[in-house]
């Protein structure tokens, strides 16, 4: 049975669902350090923060004290890039996470032991207890019953 190209993307996005977990938690730590930094400088607070004292504000840009001002002159540019490839990466784990609620218990546990941690197929079906080639046909079901959502 060919494989047409939305199933080709939905195993690409499985295999690809414990590694983007990790990426995210890297770009959490990498935005953490970019507001530690700026915070620490004074210049601004980052949303969920005390609020930014307006008082401070000059509208000269001669006024280096100034938080906001001196937030949108210096703004890291690798912060919003960051945000912005969270924000997908985060979007792509939870397309998946939502899209495996409509698998049965073994049709998930073949997607999560084939996808999420690879093991080799003999592996996965002496733990499901099926033959390796009924695992590999509940594989493909479950495949085709998601490869539409994610």
């Amino acid at each position: 049975m060919a494989k047409d190209k939305l199933f080709l993307e939905a195993e690409i996005k499985l295999y690809s669902y414990s590694r983007n977990k990790i990426e995210v938690d890297n770009i959490t730590s990498e935005l953490k350090y970019i507001e530690s930094k700026y915070q620490h400088q004074g210049y601004c607070s980052f949303p969920g923060e005390s609020a930014i004292n307006y008082s401070d504000v000059k509208v000269s840009k001669t006024n280096s004290n100034a938080p906001i001002e001196t937030w949108l002159l210096y703004h890291d540019k690798e912060y919003d890039i960051l945000l912005g490839k969270k924000s997908k990466l985060r979007n792509q784990i939870n397309k998946i996470d939502n899209a495996l609620k409509i698998l049965s218990e073994t049709e998930l546990e073949i997607i999560k032991l084939r996808y999420f941690n690879p093991i080799p197929w003999d592996n996965v079906s002496s733990k499901v207890g099926y033959s390796k080639g009924h695992c590999k046909s509940l594989r493909v079901k479950a495949i085709n019953k998601i490869k539409s959502l994610i």
